[in-house]
């Protein structure tokens, strides 16, 4: 997330009449094995604050960057099945972990440098 989402986030929660109970609004499921997890949201910010701005179509492009933001990190591969803001019956963020080959150590003639 980045501070523009942030300041937009807090900026939302500042307004709300009450601040939203996160447990409440969010289920949490483990892979099997432990691969990764998945949250579920029921009630979607990015969703009432587009509402509120009268672009409620432009809401898809905003869960996008999900995806952007999880290759970015390197380490997990984002993963999707339904978005409120598509008609869904939740949001689901999942995050399941790469599987990393096992490889040959690298020799390089100077510790610093790739090698020849």
């Amino acid at each position: 997330m980045n501070i523009v989402n942030c300041a937009l986030l807090g900026a939302l929660v500042l307004s709300m009449p009450e601040r939203p109970d996160v447990e409440r609004l969010t289920d949490f499921y483990e892979y099997p094995g432990g691969s990764g997890y998945e949250g579920r949201f029921t009630r979607c910010g990015i969703c009432t604050l587009m509402q509120e701005l009268g672009s409620y179509d432009l809401t898809l492009a905003l869960c996008h960057p999900d995806y952007t933001m999880s290759e970015t990190g390197g380490a997990t591969s984002f993963v999707r099945t339904y978005t409120l803001a598509s008609g869904g019956p939740y949001c689901d963020c999942g995050y399941k972990k790469k599987m990393r080959e096992k490889s040959a150590p690298r020799l390089s003639w100077c510790p610093c440098c790739p090698g020849p």
